[in-house]
């Protein structure tokens, strides 16, 4: 039996890829989009920013939170704490819209 040596010249880029490549995040933002996961994802984002734009103090206070059709429900341990949050409501929405986009939340109810 013969022995013939490869010849990586003739084989040699015979495969030209003509697609365009996509980032990781390109994609990722693509397959949001098919499965229709972007407004789940968002809504995860604007409840895990709840005590970085309240801060700790609130952030303790507050027991459960939750979204619905674009309104943030939270719920909160303290009357009077939860009474000034209901009268600064509007001032919480425009910190919101700072951090995200204008008119991702509708409106915020205290439970």
């Amino acid at each position: 039996m013969d022995v013939v040596p490869w010849d990586s010249k003739k084989y040699k880029n015979t495969y030209v890829r003509n697609i365009p490549t996509k980032g990781v995040k390109q994609v990722m933002n693509d397959m949001f989009k098919q499965y229709q996961l972007s407004g789940k994802m968002r809504e995860k984002q604007i409840l895990n920013a709840w005590s970085s734009i309240m801060g700790e103090t609130i952030a303790k206070r507050t027991s459960k939170k939750f979204m619905k059709n674009g309104v943030l429900f939270v719920s909160i341990n303290s009357a009077p704490l939860k009474n000034d949050l209901m009268l600064s409501k509007e001032k919480i929405i425009a910190h919101y819209e700072e951090t995200f986009e204008k008119g991702i939340l509708k409106d915020i109810t205290f439970l």
